[in-house]
């Protein structure tokens, strides 16, 4: 009991150390900040689909931030991949750069992946740490990591929401392949700013709305009458379990 009391109390005294070392070094010195990563919602992760790319090999944008001072000129920051805990092959990722520009609290971590598996990819995570470096210290722990999944399959995008079902309607990749190779359109802003791997979407008008939702059911109807059948949600993972197997209607969400 009394060795596990003497390691509890070191971890907490080197917790301490740790923040104090930091705290002090963003106080004192104007030169010097801390990387982190922007926490969307309550997620430090985001995932990246091969599916939604043509390219076998992608840059992915991931934003980051400064705590600390911005700087004159640009900056690099340090990352490093936590072996342990990512579960892709070293050959389907690569660290490319970490840019803070001058003048600036944000910035971009660049990683490329590749699928060079094809259909056959199976879904893994690259679990990314923010270091010390030169120019940045690691920020807090809470914020320091950041867990990117890739995958082959099609995922429910996370800014497909419960708002943004009164104007799509419910989600499925059948529907939402169905989108994609209609209109080339892979994000919909309709009710805020989306950021999707870096790239800022603004928001659409509402006559921008209004014309997408037309030509979308237009296109739907078209489709169903060539095919003789209407187009069905499917039984995916991330499709509401009461939409399964339940028609396409676009602007309607099931209960």
């Amino acid at each position: 009991m009394k060795q596990i009391t003497y390691l509890s109390v070191l971890a907490i005294l080197v917790s301490i150390f740790a923040g104090c070392r930091q705290n002090d070094v963003l106080r004192y010195d104007k030169q010097r900040a801390a990387i982190e990563f922007p926490r969307i919602g309550a997620q430090n992760s985001s995932t990246f689909s091969f599916r939604m790319q043509e390219a076998q090999e992608v840059v992915v944008n991931i934003p980051i931030r400064i705590v600390g001072y911005p700087s004159p000129q640009e900056r690099s920051a340090k990352f490093t991949v936590l072996l342990d805990s990512t579960t892709a092959l070293s050959g389907q990722y690569e660290i490319l750069d970490a840019i803070v520009p001058a003048n600036s609290y944000e910035g971009t971590l660049r990683v490329r992946v590749t699928n060079d598996k094809g259909a056959d990819f199976e879904d893994s995570r690259i679990w990314i740490l923010a270091a010390d470096g030169e120019e940045f210290l690691a920020g807090n722990v809470e914020r320091n990591f950041y867990v990117l999944r890739l995958t082959n399959r099609l995922p429910r995008p996370t800014w497909w929401i419960a708002a943004l079902q009164t104007s799509l309607g419910s989600y499925s990749p059948a529907y939402y392949t169905f989108i994609m190779e209609t209109t080339g359109i892979t994000v919909y802003p309709m009710i805020q700013n989306i950021t999707v791997d870096g790239v800022l979407h603004p928001m659409w008008s509402p006559g921008q709305n209004t014309t997408f939702i037309l030509q979308l059911r237009e296109a739907l109807r078209e489709r169903n009458e060539r095919v003789g059948s209407p187009l069905m949600h499917d039984d995916a993972e991330g499709v509401d379990l009461v939409a399964r197997g339940q028609e396409v209607i676009v602007g309607f969400r099931y209960r």
